[in-house]
This record gives structure tokens, sequence and C-alpha cells, in this order.
């Protein structure tokens, strides 16, 4: 266990701390200074080291989680936390800290979190060997492209506003497209840039990204797409009849994250009837469970605009 942690002043000031409850600023700097935490911001942190530590029950946990999700704070794979900034508000001095922050890389379970880490610390840190670099790279490069996508996202200056939020309040500029997603998301080939292609491309990338433990959708066949792009309307609808303005990818990301805060959902509660059954998207977005989800995720949302 590292014996101390640091929180940046500008961290109170920043868009991170300015959206949060009081209970996700208390979570982000648990995370960034707590006792399971190391120098690379990427570290196990199941859900039973912040009920003994912090004293919050396991709903609470999972509701703090979701809120960071939402916010792209703060990611957990399997149980190993990413914490994208931290490697940009943490600075490596040297050469020995960059080995000791090796050591600390090595000593991860291999995944998604690994992988993003890997991504991170040949994005901010400048004191590294040649085959450090290489190992690095090996890593990065083994899960989806999102990982470049979210590593991009992490130079923001925590000093100042992120861009890439946006709200669902009317407003007269009309909402952001998003950029294209890494083709590996939709089972291979070039993801075409028609509207529908890129809505399924957003859709995928929040799902595999923020519910980790759920069944990759990989296979998009005429039944799932249709389901995909029914709700992704429902959703227009409903924003166009509460005057809110809609962006497809903050809308996906809060919905998914929406469903962090239930165990099934998430992808962690077993089928007794079929041990090799997982969550899947399909599931997610079945009519009337998305109508529920989605109004807690419009809900919080618009709280938070």
């Amino acid at each position: 266990m590292r014996e101390y942690g640091q929180i940046q002043c500008a961290f109170w000031q920043s868009a991170d701390a300015t959206t949060f409850t009081d209970a996700g600023k208390l979570l982000a700097c648990y995370l960034l200074t707590g006792p399971h935490s190391n120098g690379i911001g990427c570290y196990r942190c199941p859900d039973g080291y912040v009920v003994e530590d912090l004293g919050w029950s396991s709903e609470r946990v999972s509701e703090g989680f979701a809120e960071l999700f939402r916010n792209g704070f703060a990611y957990r794979f399997a149980g190993v936390v990413f914490i994208p900034k931290f490697l940009a508000w943490n600075k490596v001095a040297n050469g020995n800290v960059a080995t000791a922050r090796m050591a600390e890389f090595e000593a991860l379970p291999k995944g998604e979190a690994k992988a993003r880490v890997a991504a991170a610390i040949l994005r901010h840190v400048k004191h590294l060997s040649a085959d450090q670099r290489t190992v690095l790279q090996t890593v990065s490069e083994t899960v989806s492209g999102t990982v470049t996508e979210t590593v991009t996202q992490t130079e923001t200056n925590p000093t100042q506003p992120n861009q890439n939020q946006s709200s669902l309040r009317s407003d007269s500029e009309s909402a952001p497209e998003a950029g294209p997603i890494s083709d590996d998301l939709l089972g291979g080939g070039n993801v075409s840039q028609h509207p529908g292609d890129r809505l399924v491309s957003i859709v995928l990338a929040a799902y595999h990204e923020i519910l980790p433990n759920c069944q990759r959708a990989v296979v998009q066949n005429p039944k799932r797409l249709k389901r995909i792009r029914e709700a992704d309307k429902l959703a227009k609808q409903v924003c166009r009849t509460q005057g809110w303005r809609y962006d497809a990818d903050a809308f996906w990301r809060a919905y998914f994250g929406q469903c962090l805060g239930d165990p099934w959902l998430r992808g962690e509660v077993a089928n007794p009837r079929n041990a090799s059954w997982r969550q899947n998207i399909d599931v997610l977005l079945e009519e009337d469970r998305f109508a529920k989800i989605m109004d807690q995720a419009l809900s919080g949302m618009e709280a938070a605009a």
C-alpha cells in the first residue's frame, strides 16, 4: 500500500467535481487516494473494498460507480478500476519512477483495464525505455479501439470544463454528431458513414465499454439492429416531447450507466437454469425494460444538466 495519494486543488473547480453528487465526490477522492490505489490509477477495487472502507451498502457503491462511469471519471472492468486522467494529473518525474510504475502495471491482471492503462502510460509517461514501450504497445492493442478513444479524452486539462459533455436541455444549436467508432465493435468490416450504422456503432461502443461483464454483441442480425434503432427512436421522441436536446452518445452512456446500478442488469447474476447464459444487449433493450431504465437515465441526465 502506498503511503499517500494526492488530489490537485484544481480538481474541485474542474468539470469532474462540480457535476458530482456528494457521494460521487467522496468516491472519486477515495479512488484517487484510497488504501488500494497505486501510482498509475488502475488497480483492483471490488465492491467489498469500498463497503468496508467507506461503510457504504453494496447498493450505494453501485450507484456511486454508475455516476463516475456516466461522467467518464472512472471505469471498472471485472473489479479493476481505471481512472483515465490519473497519469495526466500525476506526472512521472524520472526514469526510476517510471520503472516503479511499470512494476505496478505488470502486477495487474490481464484484461481491458490493463490494456487501457497501457495506452495511458504510453501517452503520458515520457521516461520509458524502448523495451517498456514495446510491452505497453503490445498490451494496449489486445482489446478494441475504444482504448484509443478513451485515452484521447484524458488530455483534457482538469482545470477546464469538459467540452465533450452534452446536455439534454433545450438548445438553439443542433446536437453534435459522434465520430466513428472502431470496426471491431461491429464484428469486422468498415463502419459506414450512414447515420443508422453510426448509431449502431455508438450504442455498441457504450454497451461494451460500460458493461464489460455482459455478453459481447458481435453478430448484428436484423432483429437486433431493429431493436437498437427502435429504442433510439423512442429516446428521441421522449427528449423532443420534454424539450431536451438529444445526443446519442450522451444518452446511451447514461442508459448503460443506469444498468450498472442493478447486479442482474450489469451481468453479475448467474442463471441457475443455464450456466452458459450471460446478460446481453437484447435483454437490456426489451421494450418495457428499456422504457423503465430510460426514464431513470433521463431523469439523472436532467438533474445533472
